[in-house]
């Protein structure tokens, strides 16, 4: 699954792209996007006997993605490589200096790991839990916005597995 909300490498403002090549999921998938038992019709499906055991247990969600919003990601297909490497030189810069800092800790990357570094992750040990806002705020002011994840209660994009009460 391809999310392209908003932060996203490609952007669309919500919504995102599923491959698969298990024919149940795919199935689930076009059941829960909106079809009205009209699957045969999407152009993309697995043969009907996929269908037969999920389809009147499947939600129906209408989550499909409209064409503005395909438009929006076809826009930026062809921009995509130039940004890629755009932001792992940024990256690559960003994590030697942060590296560098004393109490700042960015976890090793594997060698043969491919990544795109839009984001960048790191511990900052030597601060107490009870500077984090202010940091944060300091961040901000110089026009950095840090996600932080070690607040108690979600906040926006940043949030833990164990904010959520209902899992």
């Amino acid at each position: 699954a391809f999310s392209t909300q908003t932060y996203k490498h490609m952007n669309s403002g919500e919504g995102g792209l599923l491959t698969t090549n298990d024919a149940e999921v795919a199935a689930r998938a076009v059941v829960a996007s909106g079809s009205y038992m009209l699957y045969g019709r999407h152009g993309a499906v697995p043969d009907d006997d996929a269908f037969e055991k999920i389809r009147l247990h499947t939600a129906n969600y209408s989550g499909r993605m409209d064409q503005a919003r395909a438009a929006m990601l076809r826009a930026q297909l062809p921009l995509l490589e130039d940004n890629i490497s755009c932001w792992n030189s940024l990256y690559g810069r960003l994590n030697s200096r942060l590296s560098a800092v004393e109490g700042i800790v960015i976890p090793k990357r594997k060698a043969e790991e491919f990544f795109v570094g839009s984001s960048i992750q790191f511990r900052a040990e030597c601060l107490q839990k009870s500077q984090f806002p202010k940091f944060i705020a300091a961040c901000s002011s110089r026009g950095v916005e840090l996600k932080w994840f070690g607040a108690d209660e979600p906040n926006a994009f940043p949030s833990r597995y164990d904010s959520w009460r209902y899992l």
